[in-house]
Order: C-alpha cells, then sequence, then structure tokens
C-alpha cells in the first residue's frame, strides 16, 4: 500500500495516513492537526495513479537541487547522522578504488565519494541527470586539483554512452530508490553491459523498515518554496540482493547499516 506524504507550515516532511485520517511528521514525531491550506490530501491520492509523472517530477527535483543536496547530505550535521554509514563506505570504498583503474559512478550527484574515489587513486566517470550537480561537481575537483582524473557526463541512466566491458567498478548510491520497476530493470542491464567481467559494484540504498511502505510519494520543497513529487521505494536486504544476483550474475554481500542497505560484489575482496 502506498503512503502519501505532505507539507505543513513547520516542517517540510510530512507524512498523511489515510486509515487514521492525521497527519504525522516524521522529523519530530509530533501529530499536527492542520496542513497547508494549498497541499491536500486528496489531490495526493489523486496523483498516485500517474506513476510517469511523478517520476518526470522526481527528476526534476534532483535537476534543481543543486547545493541544497550537499547541505542535506555532506554537512557537517550530515556526517554526524550518517557517520556510521560514512565511515563503512570511506573505508569500503578506499579498498576497492585502490584496486581499480577506471569507476564509473552512476548517478554521481555532486561528486562528492567521485572526488574521494580519486583521491585513493581511482580514475572516475562521473554519470548524472542533473546539470547543476555536476558543475558543482566540476568545481569540487578543481579546487582539489582532481579534474585530470574526473570526466563528467550528462545523461539518462536508461541508456549510458559507454563502450561494453570498459569499467573496473561501480558506484551507485539511492538512484534504484527512485526507479519504477521498467526502468531499474533497463538500469541495471546498463550497468551489467558497461562492467568489465570481475569488476567491483557498490550499491546503497533506504532499507524498508516498515512493511506497508515500501513504495511512497514524498513532497520535497527547496529553499525557494518550490514542491516537488519524489517517488521512492525501499528494500529489504534479501530483495535488493535477490534483484542484483540476478541482474548481474555473481554474488553479493549484504549489510545493514541504520536505515540503508549496502551491497557489494568484489572477486578480490574480502566483504
Amino acid at each position: 500500500r502506498w503512503q502519501s506524504l505532505v507539507t505543513c507550515r513547520d516542517c517540510w516532511w510530512m507524512s498523511y495516513r489515510p486509515k487514521e485520517n492525521r497527519i504525522e511528521c516524521r522529523r519530530f514525531s509530533q501529530l499536527l492537526k492542520e496542513i497547508d491550506d494549498e497541499v491536500q490530501c486528496s489531490a495526493f491520492r489523486r496523483k498516485e495513479q500517474d506513476l510517469e509523472k511523478n517520476i518526470r517530477s522526481t527528476e526534476r527535483y534532483y535537476q534543481e537541487i543543486g547545493r541544497e543536496y550537499d547541505e542535506l547530505w555532506y554537512s557537517p550535521y550530515a556526517y554526524v547522522q550518517n557517520k556510521k554509514l560514512y565511515s563503512f563506505l570511506r573505508r569500503k570504498i578506499s579498498q576497492l578504488s585502490s584496486t581499480c583503474s577506471l569507476v564509473l559512478d552512476a548517478g554521481c550527484g555532486t561528486c562528492e565519494w567521485a572526488t574521494f574515489m580519486i583521491e585513493r587513486g581511482a580514475s572516475v566517470v562521473a554519470f548524472d541527470r542533473s546539470l547543476k550537480m555536476l558543475q558543482i561537481g566540476r568545481e569540487k575537483s578543481l579546487s582539489r586539483a582532481f579534474m585530470q582524473n574526473l570526466n563528467l557526463v550528462r545523461g539518462d541512466l536508461s541508456l549510458l554512452p559507454f563502450k561494453e566491458r570498459i569499467f573496473d567498478g561501480v558506484r551507485t548510491l539511492f538512484v534504484l530508490g527512485h526507479l519504477p520497476d521498467d526502468k531499474m530493470e533497463i538500469f541495471l542491464d546498463e550497468l551489467a553491459r558497461v562492467i568489465k567481467e570481475g569488476g567491483w559494484m557498490l550499491f546503497v540504498d533506504t532499507r524498508l523498515h516498515e512493511p506497508h511502505r515500501s513504495k511512497e510519494l514524498q513532497v520535497r520543497t527547496l529553499e525557494d518554496g518550490r514542491e516537488y513529487i519524489v517517488y521512492k521505494r525501499y528494500f529489504t536486504a534479501v530483495e535488493l540482493e535477490t534483484l542484483l544476483e540476478k541482474s548481474f550474475s555473481c554474488s553479493f554481500s549484504v549489510l545493514e547499516i541504520d536505515r540503508y542497505v549496502i551491497c557489494i560484489s568484489s572477486p578480490t575482496l574480502d566483504n
């Protein structure tokens, strides 16, 4: 069953529970009786029916978020909130990056992890649909003198513009959770085409913690007040592992850290 999200005046991420006819604030765990007059729960129930429109809204959100993305995920506060996850990823990505020459960062965002991999010895192709995020990534690489080892490519995940078997490694964080089944299948097929045999792969996505909320629509608001409906799905560890092993015909090691599921395939490392 879907869970619709709405916004209110006091919090940018609210959950509407239709059976109980109430609004719950996910950030502060409070119940609120009033929501913004501009957002009606019934309107969001209708929007659930138009998946393709919601996917386009999701894409626009990530095309426009720009520097706010770094504030959400890579600010000092974000590093404290995600300390366990980031500590693990830094250690594991350091190991993986030192074993290969060319990595595809698929859905690279603002290139925070791409520049980290370059520091550890890899050359990176940073691929994303958002021009604003790639521009920020370019600024980061220039400020750290990494531009010679970073190639920025803008495009669609369903059609990777690369030759077959070209990448030694692939890193994908929080991408699959925004793709419907058909687009996710195409994306994984494309990754399977461009990764070298025996190459390493690292996937991170959000863990399913409420069985009835495997998929939901979220309203995310930018600092300038623009609102976007964002499609979001969650995975159990077994579900994500099974999906990836079927797509790539190889085994994955699976780890759960806080709200996240991590899947790694690497023949050369002990995962």
